[in-house]
């Protein structure tokens, strides 16, 4: 998935980090959280809805907390 980035457009960069939280690389998972926000991903509008029911580990980490605070999304 990270090397069809590449070549394909539409790769998510949200799911990426999702899969990535899932197998337990967490600073992966937020390098593409990161590069989603910086992209204006269009699943990062969901983001604090779905990510604590889709990737629980990335929504236990500390980091997760400073994405919404940047996306005004922590409520």
């Amino acid at each position: 998935m990270i090397d069809s980035r590449k070549t394909i457009k539409n790769t998510s960069a949200v799911c990426i980090a999702s899969l990535a939280g899932e197998l337990g690389k967490l600073d992966l998972a937020f390098e593409y959280v990161d590069r989603a926000y910086a992209e204006r991903g269009s699943l990062m509008i969901f983001i604090h809805i779905h990510g604590p029911m889709c990737s629980p580990a990335i929504a236990a980490d500390p980091r997760f907390k400073s994405v919404l605070a940047r996306m005004k999304l922590n409520i």
